[in-house]
């Protein structure tokens, strides 16, 4: 009982995190598209896969995208398109680093290495495909136009789950060192 209640205070609390982070204005524009903005409200999603597993981890994106399609005054209004491809986002990039755990077994460092690798390619195919069906019919950009700007989408897409990995990892090592001291 002492695990799962364990389990379901730090899935509240990092999905708490994630939404704040999504809610404070911490956005940085990409300059490649200033359209798309990096944030850190993928790092305590990330961390939960690391610390509890994809259930958590895939729990807390999904009460994540359901605030960001919500209004979040006083900084940001209701965005119901940007809560889907949020979500799907951070959840390909926690597919991701579930595959590298799972190929790792446990070796924090391969698994950081793999989960840069796996969270990356498993976000920049999904994201990709969004991207190329949900712009046109959402925004009814032609499906040319989507193509040219696939590029630029993967490079932040690439970047982002990076620095959510690298961030993530960092945490998970902070926490290991304090329940380990217990």
């Amino acid at each position: 009982m002492k695990r799962l209640s364990k389990r379901i205070s730090l899935t509240s609390l990092m999905a708490a995190l994630a939404v704040s982070c999504e809610v404070l204005p911490l956005d940085v524009p990409f300059p490649l598209m200033t359209r798309l903005t990096f944030d850190p409200t993928g790092i305590p999603l990330a961390f939960l896969v690391l610390a509890c597993g994809f259930k958590e981890g895939a729990i807390a994106t999904l009460i994540t995208a359901l605030v960001i399609s919500m209004p979040r005054p006083p900084f940001k209004p209701p965005n119901p398109f940007g809560a889907l491809m949020k979500g799907l986002a951070e959840l390909s990039t926690l597919v991701g680093i579930y595959i590298a755990i799972s190929a790792s077994k446990k070796d924090m460092k391969r698994t950081l290495a793999y989960a840069m690798l796996s969270g990356s390619i498993v976000r920049v195919i999904v994201m990709s495909i969004a991207n190329f069906f949900l712009l046109p019919l959402f925004f009814r950009i032609p499906q040319s136009v989507v193509l040219s700007l696939l590029i630029p989408i993967a490079v932040f897409n690439i970047i982002q789950a990076v620095l959510n990995i690298v961030g993530a990892s960092f945490l998970y090592k902070i926490y290991n060192v304090i329940i380990t001291s217990k």
